[in-house]
């Protein structure tokens, strides 16, 4: 049922999108983008069955159109790492696709006010450090899709160079993350 309800809402905003779009001329943009993420993570879900809190450093890229109107589509590809120099402690990879829809609100001339919400498509990969670790390595491996939304700030540099600071707390079958994240908007 959980999954049935996204896809209607992710068709429905598509859809009117589409009808926008036939109506305008979008301008298309990529925002390559940096950001701390939180990623906690359910007992249940980590390797050693002990709850999981850790920060992790974000990148990715994000490809979107928007209209005359300010409707937004955007395909975003996400990944996070923990950082363990040594291979010493348990690392979990985070990596997620994002269909999202927003919308742009002037606020003035110098910042644009952006919600958003989509669909994430996303992969968790846990590997066992080798401390105090006899035999072999475990390795996990989880993946699903959830219901993400986020809240951002556009700041206008030029008239097709703009700054984004973004924030989103989601919820997913493992557990959550909350992230925020700068990027730079360039638009074609």
């Amino acid at each position: 049922m959980k999954n049935l309800v996204h896809k209607s809402i992710v068709l429905l905003g598509l859809s009117l999108l589409a009808l926008d779009l036939h109506a305008q001329q979008p301008s298309f943009y990529l925002i390559p983008q940096v950001g701390n993420v939180n990623l906690s993570i359910d007992s249940d879900y980590t390797l050693s069955n002990v709850k999981l809190n850790e920060d992790n450093i974000e990148s990715g890229i994000t490809a979107g159109l928007i209209t005359d109107s300010h409707l937004m589509v955007e395909l975003s590809i996400l990944h996070s790492d923990s950082i363990d120099f040594f291979d010493i402690g348990d690392t979990y990879n985070f990596s997620q696709y994002q269909l999202m829809l927003g919308y742009q609100v002037e606020l003035n001339e110098h910042i644009r006010f952006i919600p958003k919400v989509g669909l994430s498509f996303w992969d968790l990969d846990g590997e066992e450090g080798v401390f105090l670790n006899p035999g072999t390595e475990a390795t996990s491996n989880l993946d699903g899709n959830d219901l993400y939304w986020s809240l951002g700030f556009d700041f206008p540099v030029t008239e097709r160079i703009s700054l984004q600071l973004s924030y989103a707390n989601n919820g997913y079958e493992f557990g959550r993350t909350e992230t925020t994240s700068f990027g730079v908007r360039f638009e074609f």
